[in-house]
């Protein structure tokens, strides 16, 4: 979603008819914001709170999309969450236990976030 007007109603109504999901990414503040859920699973991109594929996440921030996928799986859906800046992937890996990229256990990363 680059532009407001694709935000709305319709949209989500068609997303949810064929269990298509919107994503949910941060991009700090360039793009609308949209977390409107439209399937049984999330897929969110974090592309970076301040600058595009380029700023870290700050504990806090980490927090606050900690309990944004807890809410998700809470409510029955699974949760897919990519970062487009390895910074702010090293890090969230880091913060909850898990290995580099390519060696990370989900199952483990969940378990933490929720």
């Amino acid at each position: 979603m680059r532009d407001p007007s694709f935000c709305g109603p319709e949209l989500y109504a068609l997303l949810r008819r064929f269990g298509v999901a919107l994503v949910v990414a941060d991009t700090g503040g360039r793009y609308p914001a949209v977390e409107e859920p439209t399937a049984d699973f999330v897929y969110a991109r974090l592309h970076g709170p301040r600058e595009l594929y380029a700023s870290g996440y700050s504990d806090a921030l980490l927090d606050a999309w900690a309990a944004r996928v807890r809410a998700w799986t809470e409510g029955g859906r699974d949760v897919y969450v990519y970062f487009d800046n390895d910074a702010g992937a090293l890090r969230t890996l880091r913060r909850h236990g898990a290995g580099p990229p390519g060696r990370a256990q989900p199952r483990r990363m969940l378990k933490t976030l929720r």
